[in-house]
């Protein structure tokens, strides 16, 4: 009888293990036809590394406020701002610090359009326009701009204010110095229960790392919402949402804040993933950092060890999508060409010389060292 109860329960074991194993097969299966759904997902663009350059200097740069080709511009608040030629390592001076009319003294963008400099000066507002050398030519009017701006066209400028939560883009006609039209909608972080603890509900408007515009259109990155969001700058309506959600993407986790002796203590949304979004003519450059595969992690969080194997394993990524916004495909330019030894070097801007050709200039943390990566897309 103990035999014949014995031979049952083997025969019904084995049937339950090969159950089992049938189970975990299917499970298996299932797992790698998902990852290979998130593979096929993500299409890899090809590229070419067509140039680097590096360049020591004792300036001391606290960030890249603009480049483009061979120059950067930086400034350190005791100089005046600097443009370095990245090849030749001269540098020369734009316009002088101070409060007369000719003069500026906290930066709050700057950039290069048709043979000229622009500056917005951040204390005061104002618009100042300088030539190539760097000497004075007006100031154009303008007295508002208190962070980055866009041309759109020689006479179309797009500003944004920071002091807004509501229509925070501006669209501003320079030849006839006027208003024309404000708008940008304001986003609240998706988990409610967090709101109350944080500035203004958690109420966002988009980082200068964030937006580009060209012709007609704004593109802003939702970076609660990992979409973007499309303007008519000419009526402020919004004309399209798009973009692929990332593979393990997650709403920004809010942090406690321990402050400093510059801010209080308080509840903050992780920083943007956003290190810039770039508009040519026929694309839409997305260039982000993973953070959401590391809990949303921040630099100086880990070791020097694991930040640079976090920094050199496809953790800096861009996303190509047409000017109809269809994803095209990514890539992953940086790598091991973000580093200068053990440092990892800061990504501060990126400019696209044409449809295909980015540069990414970075630099490191003491301000003292400088490098470009230029890159060819093979779309």
């Amino acid at each position: 009888m103990n035999y014949l109860t014995n031979l049952k329960f083997l025969c019904i074991r084995k049937k339950e293990l090969k159950m089992l194993k049938i189970k975990k097969f299917i499970m298996m299966f299932i797992i790698f036809l998902i990852i290979g759904c998130w593979k096929a997902d993500e299409k890899v663009i090809p590229y070419d590394i067509i140039d680097i350059k590096e360049i020591e200097s004792s300036y001391n740069s606290p960030w890249i406020y603009y480049a483009k080709g061979e120059k950067i511009y930086s400034f350190n608040i005791i100089k005046p701002i600097i443009v370095l030629n990245i090849s030749s390592g001269i540098t020369r001076e734009i316009g002088k610090l101070g409060f007369g009319p000719d003069r500026y003294k906290i930066p709050s963008w700057i950039t290069e359009y048709y043979g000229n400099i622009y500056v917005g000066d951040k204390t005061t507002g104002r618009l100042l326009i300088f030539d190539t050398l760097g000497n004075f030519i007006k100031d154009a009017g303008i007295h508002s701009i208190r962070e980055k701006f866009v041309f759109c066209n020689e006479t179309l400028l797009i500003i944004k204010n920071p002091t807004l939560i509501d229509n925070y883009f501006i669209l501003y006609d320079l030849k006839n110095d006027k208003q024309i039209i404000s708008f940008g909608n304001v986003i609240e972080y998706p988990i409610k229960k967090h709101r109350l603890k944080l500035t203004n509900e958690g109420k966002w408007q988009p980082y200068y790392t964030e937006w580009d515009a060209m012709d007609s259109i704004l593109v802003q990155y939702d970076y609660y919402n990992d979409k973007f969001i499309v303007y008519n700058i000419y009526n402020g309506k919004v004309i399209k949402r798009f973009g692929k959600k990332h593979n393990g993407w997650s709403v920004p986790r809010v942090i406690f804040f321990e402050g400093d002796k510059y801010h209080e203590k308080r509840f903050v949304v992780a920083m943007t993933p956003c290190r810039s979004l770039v508009i040519t003519n026929n694309y839409i450059y997305f260039i982000v950092m993973k953070l959401w595969k590391y809990k949303w992690f921040s630099r100086g969080f880990y070791s020097k060890h694991k930040e640079k194997k976090i920094f050199s394993s496809n953790f800096l990524l861009v996303d190509v999508y047409s000017r109809n916004y269809e994803y095209v495909g990514s890539f992953y330019p940086l790598n091991i060409h973000q580093f200068r030894g053990d440092e990892v070097l800061r990504l501060d801007f990126v400019s696209a010389e044409n449809d295909t050709i980015l540069n990414f200039y970075l630099q490191s943390n003491d301000g003292t060292f400088f490098k470009r990566v230029s890159v060819k897309v093979k779309l």
